[in-house]
């Protein structure tokens, strides 16, 4: 659960520059915290998507379905995978300073080191 603040993070506040659509930001912010979700509660994503009432948008992203916020997380996993084509192809297809990504991203770990500490205190 830990990691998945600093998805959710990272993939809203990208959002909050990408999509004029509030809604749309609001339901990245809720796909990032339940992102690992899975893996935590070692259920598989079908069956845990089909007890919560969720939008489609966000079961789908988690289930793997390309859309915006499925679009995000894959930037997230490929900036910590190393994979720079996958960030490159998206701020290409969204007209992106490429900078202004790696800057969330940065952020986004400093959000999930502020978590931890709250934890200890």
């Amino acid at each position: 659960m830990k990691k998945s603040v600093s998805i959710s993070y990272f993939i809203e506040n990208t959002a909050k520059i990408v999509f004029k659509d509030e809604s749309l930001q609001q339901k990245t912010s809720l796909a990032g915290l339940l992102s690992l979700s899975d893996g935590i509660l070692e259920m598989p994503i079908d069956k845990l998507l089909q007890e919560l009432s969720l939008d489609k948008d966000i079961k789908d992203a988690l289930r793997g379905v390309s859309n915006p916020i499925k679009e995000l997380l894959d930037v997230y996993y490929a900036i910590e995978s190393g994979n720079p084509t996958i960030v490159d192809n998206y701020v290409l297809k969204r007209n992106l300073d490429k900078s202004v990504i790696y800057n969330i991203w940065i952020d986004s770990l400093a959000e999930y080191d502020k978590f931890l500490n709250n934890l200890k205190t």
